[in-house]
């Protein structure tokens, strides 16, 4: 079951990117056009990336895009890195007059198993200050166009938890994630969030706060009555009332506790 509105947007949306759209793009119920190219790189683009993207553009004509980047080129200068992102956003915006450009924070590195402990405590310091720098560029670089947004997910995104084995590629429970914020994101964006809300209300139950308790388990809680207010955190009770239709429990009560930590919504819940 999904939102018919956001999956009207999804389907005007091209999602571009490197190679953790992988595990990104089987995490939707629904066709979401992609451009997968693992390697791919802002600058020094070897695999082509670019000329790969605008041809993609040429024939899909999306509403907008969504570009996943930036993972690749952390061992670059981050100035010149930065420079390829505006020339990406300019001519993306000349070419594509009335493009929506929703750029991906990149994510952060964790301990790459398959790297002696040696890189990973000379390396991966610089690698982390070298994403945290190109990020704040990032921000601050979309705030300069109007038809460029930022989809940031660093506060809900944990390398240790959320990164497999070689520190760089989302595992499942990232890959989820980053769908989330990305749906959230667009939902937003589309003005859509509203009918998403009554949508998904119609056919799920959403907990009332009041009634939670502690050691309750995935099934009491969705069994609960349908507040008649919010929490007043948009960003967790529009992800909470996603987080009930999911299949897999084990997913729903991880990124519940994650999200409830975040937002000071803790409760303890068990399956």
């Amino acid at each position: 079951m999904f939102n018919t509105n956001l999956n009207k947007v999804l389907r005007s949306i091209l999602i571009a990117g490197d190679s953790n759209l992988k595990q990104l793009v089987p995490m939707f119920e629904y066709p979401v056009r992609t451009l997968c190219i693992p390697g791919a790189k802002v600058q020094n683009d070897w695999k082509e990336f670019y000329s790969q993207l605008m041809s993609a553009m040429k024939t899909e004509n999306p509403d907008q895009i969504v570009l996943h980047l930036g993972s690749n080129d952390v061992f670059g200068d981050v100035e010149s890195t930065l420079r390829s992102y505006r020339f990406l956003i300019e001519n993306l915006s000349l070419k594509f007059k009335s493009l929506q450009i929703g750029i991906c924070g990149i994510l952060p590195r964790a301990v790459n198993h398959y790297e002696s402990s040696y890189w990973n405590m000379s390396a991966l310091p610089r690698l982390q200050r070298d994403v945290e720098k190109l990020n704040a560029g990032i921000q601050s670089l979309t705030c300069g166009y109007s038809r460029c947004f930022l989809i940031d997910y660093a506060q809900l995104f944990k390398p240790a938890v959320h990164l497999g084995r070689d520190g760089l590629h989302v595992n499942r429970n990232g890959a989820f994630i980053l769908k989330m914020t990305i749906e959230n994101y667009l939902a937003e964006r589309q003005k859509c969030v509203t009918s998403m809300t009554a949508t998904l209300s119609s056919h799920v139950q959403v907990p009332d706060v009041e009634s939670l308790s502690p050691k309750m388990t995935y099934a009491e809680v969705v069994r609960l009555p349908v507040p008649s207010s919010d929490t007043g955190n948009r960003l967790f009770d529009n992800v909470f009332n996603r987080l009930c239709i999911t299949i897999d429990e084990s997913i729903f009560v991880f990124v519940y506790h994650y999200l409830a930590c975040l937002t000071n919504n803790l409760l303890e819940i068990n399956i």
